[in-house]
């Protein structure tokens, strides 16, 4: 009798043994698992996130670089650093500061070039008390061509 009870106590143990390695494995894959998919939704992949060099415009100003980034801000080189907002497929909204914002229409984003047209110049004013958007700027609608530099995020000095 007392060899039995050491064998079923043997085998109990065994059996939690390998229960616990088992939900151990079990509980890393879950974790593992939980830690992609919240990197992957809080990181969305899009071809208008990086660097971009101005090389072609109407105004003749090639000289600067734009950086977006994946939490609404990008970076001017020579301005500094703002707001923006990317509506999918065509639509690229630039904000300065509150004060004024650029609307674009994206005429071609691929991997490697980026083509907008300037649709419109809001200027936002405030007066006695409520707020005016009224458009400025000569009525132009300038295009503007940009070369990825890279996937990176980091502005380029």
């Amino acid at each position: 009798m007392q060899s039995f009870k050491n064998v079923v106590y043997r085998t109990v143990n065994i059996f939690h043994w390998v229960c616990t390695i088992i939900g151990a494995i079990v509980l890393v894959g879950l974790l593992k698992w939980l830690l992609r998919s919240c990197y992957y939704n809080h990181k969305p992949e899009s071809v208008l996130y990086g660097n971009w060099s101005k090389v072609d415009s109407d105004d003749g100003y090639n000289d600067h670089i734009l950086t977006f980034d994946w939490y609404g801000q990008y970076c001017n080189s020579n301005i500094g650093v703002w707001n923006y907002k990317y509506i999918e497929p065509d639509s690229l909204i630039l904000y300065h500061h509150g004060l004024y914002e650029e609307r674009y229409k994206i005429l071609n984003l691929s991997e490697d070039t980026l083509t907008v047209r300037l649709s419109e110049s809001i200027v936002n004013l405030s007066e006695n008390g409520k707020d005016i958007e009224a458009p400025y700027g000569n009525c132009l609608n300038p295009i503007y061509t940009y070369i990825r530099i890279n996937h990176s995020t980091i502005p380029i000095e």
